[in-house]
């Protein structure tokens, strides 16, 4: 049958007058008891069922949990960084594939400015050409018109004489 709370306190006072020669720093006794007054107490006063072993138990427990949270953890850290080292290799190739295309791109920009310097090189070339075709055309058209007039004056030369 269970003890009234009054009955519970009477016995803690026993207790602690007992416990009171046994110092927890020096003593087997004293030290396995150590809190234990306080914590019968709060459970008297609370209406608790608390343990020292309890406690211990709960703790082992949590302690356990807490050792698998943070393998579980620290294998996805070591899986992240894995990953994390794999994309560095994937950015850095691509880097570089991007810094040959620069260069390709470069390369082909260098290229067209050269031969936009020909085009260009050659389209004045060819304008002179022409200038100077077009000159000779004037040149010749007048000397034909030249040969023509004096063709007629050689032509009409002849028949005045003959008159």
């Amino acid at each position: 049958m269970g003890k009234t709370k009054n009955e519970e306190y009477d016995a803690l006072v026993q207790i602690r007058g007992i416990l009171k020669d046994f110092d927890p720093e020096n003593t087997y006794i004293g030290k396995a008891f150590e809190g234990c007054v306080e914590l019968a107490k709060e459970n008297i006063d609370n209406d608790w069922m608390l343990s020292f072993r309890s406690r211990y138990e709960n703790r082992d427990r949590d302690a356990a949990k807490l050792d698998e949270i943070l393998t579980k953890t620290t294998n996805k850290l070591r899986e992240s960084e894995e990953a994390r080292v794999d994309l560095v290799k994937e950015l850095n190739q691509k880097s570089d594939t991007i810094a040959r295309y620069i260069d390709v791109v470069q390369g082909k920009d260098r290229e067209i400015s050269r031969l936009n310097g020909v085009i260009t090189q050659k389209d004045s070339d060819r304008q002179e050409q022409l200038c100077r075709l077009e000159a000779e055309n004037a040149q010749l058209k007048q000397i034909i018109i030249e040969l023509k007039a004096k063709l007629y004056d050689l032509m009409t030369a002849g028949e005045e004489v003959s008159s």
